[in-house]
């Protein structure tokens, strides 16, 4: 069984990236030959719908069509009842929103599966405008009951699909700054790509500033003399109307349009999971990115050395790292934060006050992080004891630091 079970994931051979909007998706994939990206959907709408009669499901176009009929009830604006709806009621039954969503990507891959029938996802980076840890979860729920868990699922913002896409093209493309215009759903962002090469592996961060719409001169503005590439995406940017403006923002600079940047960008995301030479090695901090290295001495392969609880880079709402530790003599464990940044460290001391006295090496404890938010993380120990030799206490003892 272990053996076939090894054999299948082998096989799994497609690195897979979906941009998803409130209603509609981008569904992209290296094919196994490693030629280049192939879009597999460009708009396909983010929709269910029950037909009133038949009590049937429909998906994607059909299910907008039903909508324009009355034919039944359609759910859309996947994304918003995912952070705020319990429950959707559909003639009398209640449903999930993360159950619904599920039968949606399901059909969506479908189209996968008819490009590429004989092959498996491998990887599948989504990309959202802005993930949170309650929507990272329900999502990741629902790729669960297709199959896919967190193991090859990722979850990450548009600014770091936008900074892979980028840093996975040849790279005169995007020597200098390279900035971003996005003029998707009747809003306008400014992404800005920052690069420290100083710092080893070099630190890559995105910005974001919101813009407003037909307001041209401040546009102009925004995108700096020093910007040397500019992306343009967005149903803002495209009509003759926007020719003028799109020539004033390229002036002096490369200039790209397309409608794909965020899709394509998740999908190198996926592949460079497994072929990190697809774009030079950064540590990527944005917005909700913790900007430190969290870490406890330990004792391993005959040396001393630092445990990491906690990377910079991380999301700090999908930390939740734990470790045991066979305790010598010590009563307490100093936690250590290393700002990547500035290069400064700070040591935390977590004091054992109260841990019942035993033989070196015959207490067993269990370490935990978490963070509320991305300035303050708990540490966590709880005494373990040690097997039938030496109970447990079950003292627990906690610490709250501010980073």
């Amino acid at each position: 069984m272990k053996e076939r079970a090894h054999k299948a994931m082998d096989e799994r051979t497609l690195y897979v990236g979906m941009d998803i909007r409130e209603n509609k998706i981008q569904l992209c994939v290296y094919p196994p030959n490693n030629g280049e990206i192939i879009m597999i959907l460009e708009d396909y709408p983010l929709a269910v719908a029950m037909d009133e009669e038949k009590k049937e499901w429909f998906y994607g176009e059909e299910a907008m069509e039903k909508g324009r009929r009355k034919e039944g009830i359609v759910v859309s604006g996947f994304l918003k009842h995912l952070e705020e709806t319990e429950k959707l009621r559909i003639y009398g039954v209640d449903f999930l929103p993360e159950e619904l969503f599920s039968k949606a990507i399901k059909k969506a891959l479908l189209f996968l599966r008819i490009e590429f029938p004989n092959d498996l996802i491998k990887r599948l980076t989504v990309s959202l405008e802005e993930p949170s840890k309650k929507l990272t979860e329900r999502l990741a729920w629902a790729f669960s009951k297709l199959g896919i868990g967190k193991d090859r699922l990722r979850i990450e913002s548009h600014g770091q699909s936008f900074l892979c896409y980028v840093m996975g093209r040849k790279r005169k493309l995007w020597m200098g700054e390279a900035g971003l215009l996005d003029g998707s759903d009747g809003q306008l962002f400014f992404r800005r790509i920052t690069l420290d090469r100083r710092k080893r592996p070099a630190i890559a961060g995105v910005t974001k500033e919101t813009l407003r719409p037909g307001k041209e001169d401040a546009i102009l503005a925004a995108v700096k003399p020093d910007i040397g590439v500019l992306y343009l995406t967005g149903s803002g940017f495209s009509g003759s109307e926007k020719e003028g403006l799109i020539q004033s923002l390229c002036r002096g600079r490369r200039g790209f349009l397309g409608e794909n940047l965020y899709c394509q960008g998740a999908c190198i995301s996926a592949k460079q999971q497994d072929f990190p030479d697809l774009m030079e090695p950064l540590l990527f901090l944005e917005e909700d990115s913790i900007k430190c290295d969290i870490s406890i001495p330990v004792y391993h392969n005959a040396k001393n050395c630092q445990a990491v609880l906690a990377g910079a880079s991380e999301t700090w709402y999908e930390v939740g790292r734990e470790a045991c530790l066979i305790l010598d003599e010590e009563e307490e464990i100093p936690v250590t934060v290393s700002y990547v940044l500035s290069g400064v460290e700070k040591v935390f001391i977590l004091a054992l006050e109260g841990l019942w006295k035993r033989q070196p090496r015959m207490t067993k404890v269990l370490i935990k992080i978490v963070f509320t938010d991305k300035d303050t993380c708990i540490v966590t120990i709880k005494d373990l004891g040690f097997g039938e030799f030496c109970p447990s206490s079950k003292r627990i003892w906690e610490k709250t630091i501010t980073i």
